[in-house]
């Protein structure tokens, strides 16, 4: 199977969850991480922790191409929002490396909230009103105000006055977007979503979010989601994985944002058999991926916490 793996956003949790399916499915592969905070937490998973620069620097592409090949990977997952950025603008250069990612035209798309929600829109499907955040009106609010690109559930600032929303933008401008507040915190759903060939696999999950981060997860069959899923699924035509993020109104589910990559939850969701990174890394290796069994509704998962120490 695969001699080594290379996970970048090594000390992140995305990489956390990822690294610990592949210990699990892979006893015998090398894990290696790549992170350019320093070595920890991600050194208590994996063989080795290497530090990189960060994926604005001019010399990131060639330092990801040397790392690759120094710990002779045969698997490159990229986990950081930013360093997906940055493969996908210059794929030209890092196409022949063995990277497991949506294809670059896919991951550009939805990390931009705003390409998104074009998108959806342009495609026929349900999303809250969103705007650079210097066309917001007063009369728009209630708004959320987020990061134009990345930060997932974090950075984002709920605005309900005319001079909060002034002020921001002022100090945030063009780089960020403002968005139709959805209400109903208790109605948030993240979605898992992977085209394995033309098998389309989908799991709905109502989450509960602390600190920007799903803590809890429950599933649901909820008719209405999974045909929006579908309907998603139709319009991109090629993807990997996605994961999609939505509030149920009263006029329906409402898409808010897309992720392009593995989740947070990839793990939460692989315990109870939705495993989605798994049946990508069989795809990758030409092994038959398994068929998907029925997950009993109402099953949930809760996150937990475990402490690492990192030695004098």
């Amino acid at each position: 199977m695969y001699k080594s793996i290379l996970i970048t956003g090594a000390n992140g949790d995305i990489a956390d969850g990822i690294a610990r399916i592949l210990k699990e499915k892979y006893p015998a592969t090398k894990l290696f991480g790549a992170d350019m905070t320093g070595q920890w937490p991600g050194l208590a998973l994996m063989n080795d922790v290497f530090i990189i620069p960060k994926a604005t620097d001019p010399i990131y592409i060639q330092a990801l191409r040397d790392l690759t090949e120094q710990v002779d990977a045969d698997l490159v997952i990229p986990t950081n929002e930013f360093e997906l950025r940055r493969l996908s603008e210059d794929w030209d250069q890092v196409a022949d490396l063995p990277l497991l990612m949506n294809s670059p035209k896919t991951t550009l798309l939805f990390l931009d909230k705003l390409s998104t929600y074009q998108f959806l829109i342009g495609s026929g499907i349900a999303a809250p009103v969103t705007t650079e955040l210097p066309l917001a009106q007063a009369s728009q609010l209630p708004m959320i105000v987020k990061p134009r690109s990345g930060s997932g559930s974090k950075a984002i600032t709920v605005v309900r006055d005319g001079d909060a929303l002034a002020a921001l933008q002022q100090t945030l401008g063009g780089t960020a977007v403002a968005q139709s507040f959805l209400e109903g915190e208790d109605n948030e759903f993240t979605c898992a979503i992977v085209r394995i060939e033309n098998d389309v696999r989908t799991l709905v999950m109502r989450r509960q979010l602390l600190g920007g981060l799903t803590t809890k997860i429950k599933v649901e069959y909820i008719p209405e989601i999974e045909a929006m899923l579908h309907s998603v699924s139709e319009a991109i035509g090629s993807y990997l994985t996605l994961n999609i993020q939505l509030r149920m109104t009263e006029n329906g589910p409402r898409i808010f944002e897309i992720n392009p990559r593995f989740s947070s939850t990839v793990m939460m969701r692989h315990c109870i058999g939705f495993q989605d990174l798994a049946w990508a890394c069989d795809m990758r290796a030409g092994v038959k991926v398994p068929p998907l069994n029925p997950i009993p509704e109402g099953t949930q998962v809760f996150r937990r916490y475990k402490e690492v120490i990192q030695p004098a």
